[in-house]
């Protein structure tokens, strides 16, 4: 046998397990159909097919996992992240689980895992959900799944980070009158111009490299206003090149990291996307800091819950009010540092009730309810339980 052969066989093994075509049916068959059809010309890229895991859940078993098509491309810690919550979830790991039915479900092992609004449907239909980490779109968020992503789980649910803010918490008036972030040049050039999700034009005014990049474009910004602590820490995708190094460089826009821990000592914390949104915002939100998010349109279970000046301070996503609005964190007034605390501590108080083991049951209580319900029900239960996990937060 060849050494792909025994390569492609050996892969198969490690998630379906020893089978044979006579015993052994082909998971999520109705998905597969569903994910390689076109929905008023929009279909599935073949990248992304290659990232799309099949999921077979019962409780008190051991998940059943098989890549839609091989070779897969998939991120390997994503991979792990991914089967150490599905076995949470089936309650074969430490934790009790609320998982009552059997099922399928499929999952996009990536940064992105959204997918046409009409696929969402359609795998509703089939009983088959799309169980979502980064979704880019609300109004998709009532047809989908929506999971923990990968740095939540592998931190399960921030639990130290939120135990080294409430241990080491800063009165807010003491904190530096500073809006800080630190990050990578992650994102899609200009994508931070667009006026929807569905209008993506050329924008013949804006560099598709390094420069056009939200990240780089926010923290050029950063350098006339001195209460933005703003820099990059790492040179990846478009401005991993020679030329792309240098330009930070010259234009001063690179610094070392600092750890999350000490984000909390400034009264702001700026959020903004990358290639997704900001794997972090739950724990920003915990830091007892007011968060500053540039308005995005990916969601997830936590964010669907957060509204502007209640728990965070909104900054367009053409960056047209990053000066304007930041600014407040310099202020000297009583009552203004009085209004950005009771934000900071209305976003704690919400982010402390997504813990992982929340995130567990709510996720269970949804598959439940989608595995028994029709299509419109389903969509009905997804936006109950949405709802309430909000409610309780």
């Amino acid at each position: 046998m060849s050494l792909p052969a025994v390569a492609i066989i050996s892969f198969v093994y490690l998630f379906l397990g020893p089978f044979s075509l006579a015993d052994k049916p082909i998971p999520c068959v109705r998905a597969r159909s569903i994910l390689r059809r076109s929905y008023d010309g929009e279909s599935v890229p073949a990248d992304v097919l290659s990232r799309t895991l099949c999921v077979q859940l019962a409780p008190q078993k051991e998940p059943g996992l098989s890549f839609l098509t091989y070779p897969a491309s998939a991120n390997e810690h994503y991979l792990n992240a991914s089967r150490t919550f599905l076995r949470d979830l089936c309650g074969f790991g430490m934790y009790l689980s609320s998982l009552q039915r059997s099922g399928e479900a499929i999952m996009i092992i990536g940064d992105d895992s959204t997918l046409p609004s009409a696929i969402l449907e359609s795998l509703l239909e089939a009983r088959t959900p799309l169980l979502s980490h980064a979704l880019n779109g609300s109004e998709r968020a009532d047809m989908a799944v929506l999971v923990p992503d990968f740095h939540f789980i592998d931190s399960k649910g921030f639990h130290e980070l939120d135990k080294t803010f409430q241990e080491s918490s800063v009165p807010f008036s003491e904190r530096s009158p500073e809006v800080f972030w630190r990050g990578s040049t992650t994102g899609v050039p200009c994508a931070y111009r667009w006026e929807s999700i569905e209008d993506k034009g050329v924008l013949e005014d804006c560099d598709r490299g390094c420069f056009g990049l939200q990240r780089v474009q926010t923290a050029l910004r950063a350098k006339r206003s001195p209460w933005l602590n703003v820099s990059l820490v790492n040179a990846v995708q478009d401005c991993n090149t020679f030329d792309g190094r240098q330009f930070l460089k010259h234009l001063g826009l690179s610094s070392t990291g600092i750890e999350a821990s000490r984000w909390h000592l400034h009264r702001g914390i700026l959020e903004l996307d990358g290639n997704v949104n900001a794997w972090g915002n739950r724990w920003r939100m915990a830091s007892g800091s007011v968060v500053f998010r540039v308005e995005s349109s990916y969601v997830n279970s936590y964010i669907r819950c957060q509204r502007p000046w209640e728990h965070y301070i909104p900054i367009h996503s053409n960056l047209s009010n990053l000066e304007e609005a930041t600014s407040i964190v310099r202020s000297t007034d009583a009552q203004t540092l009085s209004t950005l605390e009771q934000i900071a501590r209305r976003s704690r108080a919400l982010a402390r009730g997504f813990t992982y083991e929340s995130e567990l049951k709510r996720v269970a209580v949804t598959l439940n309810r989608v595995w028994s319900e029709s299509e419109r029900m389903a969509i009905e239960a997804i936006k109950e339980i949405s709802r309430i996990s909000c409610e309780l937060s």
